[in-house]
């Protein structure tokens, strides 16, 4: 049922597909409780869902699994581990990127200090964070949409990236 949905959603215009208004009104998870009353098929996706995400599934709208289940061909094809997007990994877990990087930057890399604001201008950009600010010429958002979209922003995102997250 889940493809047979996003089979409608056009993935590089999401919110102009059929129905989009009434799916981001509607969390994926309400959508699966409406929609099947097996407890192992609930279960399955409050796992594959924020494994595949890092939100789980009342924090996500219907119409962002949607999008993402269309823009990876098909829900299989995203949770395969031969032949499709699990297929790849690092040896030791993707974590290790992050830990060699912060090891190699040193003392510039704040930890226990969760951002709060991301303030940008023609100068540069002002990060605020739990213990300060920060400034830098360029600042790089890696945090799932689901968590982006929690950062307070000036100027505010673009409507449709706010939408996004």
């Amino acid at each position: 049922m889940i493809e047979t949905v996003a089979a409608q959603i056009d993935p590089s215009a999401p919110w102009d597909s059929k129905h989009a208004a009434e799916y981001d009104r509607k969390t994926l998870d309400s959508w699966l409780a409406d929609n099947t009353n097996d407890p192992m098929t609930l279960k399955l996706y409050r796992i594959i869902v924020p494994a595949l995400s890092s939100a789980e599934p009342p924090e996500m709208s219907l119409l962002h699994f949607l999008f993402y289940v269309k823009s990876g061909t098909s829900l299989e094809t995203l949770i395969s581990t031969t032949g499709g997007a699990q297929e790849r990994r690092v040896v030791g877990g993707t974590h290790l990127i992050s830990e060699r990087m912060a090891r190699d930057l040193g003392e510039a890399v704040r930890l226990r200090s969760a951002v709060r604001r991301v303030a940008h201008d023609a100068d540069g950009v002002t990060v605020t964070y739990d213990l300060g600010e920060i400034s830098a010429d360029h600042a790089v958002i890696a945090l799932p949409p689901t968590l982006a979209g929690r950062l307070v922003y000036d100027p505010s995102l673009p409507s449709n990236r706010d939408s996004l997250t």
